[in-house]
């Protein structure tokens, strides 16, 4: 027997069934003998689709305001991109990082959400938090404790090391925005410097007037003290002389010890023209010289610079205003020809009583002579 088809005179919408409604029985492939089930009223409902909607839109993105209302979790491939409407400007944030890129296409910003490093082409403003163990305040940087405290004040101090901020004027080093520094120990271009003296070698800077420049216990000073002006000389460990300015003069005075000329050595004196000068000193065999340039004379005047007293020329001739002789009550000790002395005529009579002897070799020997 051929099956009947039987199809609706019309299709209309027939929403789901709901709880509560005759529902046909699952299996039925005809109608025939079958006893018709319809539902009792049909009513217009859509798929219940409300809670997913809600869930996933309406309560986390508002449309309408252009608002993001609730919290989102990226996946491992997850991201979100802000960008411009007109330019190429954007950031992109996803579990790598926060990436920034201006409207040049020049990345700005990069924070490396792995290891939390930041990379920023612009400039970081802040009043307060750490950078580098530095604290951060308002118009200062400082880390450390007491006087293990460094920092970095461009008003004052832009750099001072030693001492906490408050005591930053007195700290041990510190430098000016004009460029001054002060420091209490160190090296500078291999000098040491110290509190109160800076030295290198032999060679010591005093800050209390003193310059010192010594080998072992053998040394000398230059010394400025209350005014005054010295220069110890110091040989063995013990000071053997001193030399200090004077207004006599406007020379130099030998305070202690003696102005020594050692054998074969001489002390020169220059004439103003710079260009010959005078010797004075002993020769080989310790004796006095005093050496005159050529045209010029040795003289002996008072401190008023009136008539010379005495004066020896080139020519070997003497010029004096008066000689005085000290009395001799012995002869002298291996006299030489050319020797001049007084004798007492007593105690020391050479043959002709008291008076000016000179000791001449007239051919049968040197003996003294009286001058008349």
């Amino acid at each position: 027997m051929t099956d009947k088809t039987y199809l609706p005179d019309t299709i209309s919408q027939n929403p789901f069934p709901v709880a509560g409604e005759t529902v046909i029985p699952a299996g039925s492939t005809s109608l025939k003998d079958q006893t018709e089930y319809a539902p009792s009223s049909f009513s217009s409902k859509s798929p219940p689709f409300n809670s997913v909607a809600g869930a996933v839109v309406s309560r986390s993105i508002n449309t309408q305001q252009n608002r993001i209302l609730g919290n989102y979790q990226f996946g491992v491939l997850g991201a979100i991109q802000i960008s411009s409407k007109t330019t190429s400007a954007n950031i992109k944030i996803s579990p790598d990082g926060i990436v920034g890129v201006n409207s040049s296409g020049r990345t700005t910003f990069t924070l490396d959400g792995t290891v939390g490093s930041l990379t920023l082409r612009g400039h970081i403003t802040a009043t307060g938090g750490y950078i580098g163990g530095f604290t951060i305040e308002s118009n200062y940087l400082w880390a450390g404790t007491g006087v293990n405290t460094a920092g970095i004040s461009p008003a004052d101090y832009p750099f001072w090391a030693g001492a906490a901020y408050a005591s930053r004027a007195t700290a041990p080093f510190r430098v000016t925005p004009a460029g001054a520094v002060n420091a209490t120990s160190g090296e500078i271009a291999g000098w040491t410097l110290a509190t109160t003296t800076l030295s290198k070698n032999n060679v010591i800077l005093d800050s209390a007037g003193k310059i010192t420049v010594a080998n072992g216990n053998n040394k000398v000073e230059l010394i400025v003290d209350g005014g005054n002006g010295y220069i110890d000389f110091y040989y063995g460990g013990s000071r053997r002389g001193r030399l200090r300015g004077t207004t006599a003069g406007s020379g130099i005075r030998v305070v202690s010890g003696d102005f020594v000329i050692e054998n074969s050595k001489s002390l020169l004196l220059e004439n103003t023209g710079g260009n010959d000068w005078a010797r004075f000193g002993l020769n080989g065999s310790n004796q006095l010289v005093l050496a005159l340039p050529s045209g010029n004379q040795f003289y002996i005047t008072n401190s008023g610079g009136g008539d010379n007293l005495f004066t020896v020329s080139n020519d070997r001739s003497y010029v004096a205003k008066r000689l005085k002789f000290q009395q001799m009550d012995s002869e002298p000790s291996s006299p030489e020809v050319g020797d001049i002395s007084y004798a007492d005529g007593v105690s020391w009579n050479p043959g002709a009583g008291p008076g000016i002897y000179a000791y001449l070799n007239t051919g049968g020997g040197a003996s003294w002579h009286i001058l008349n």
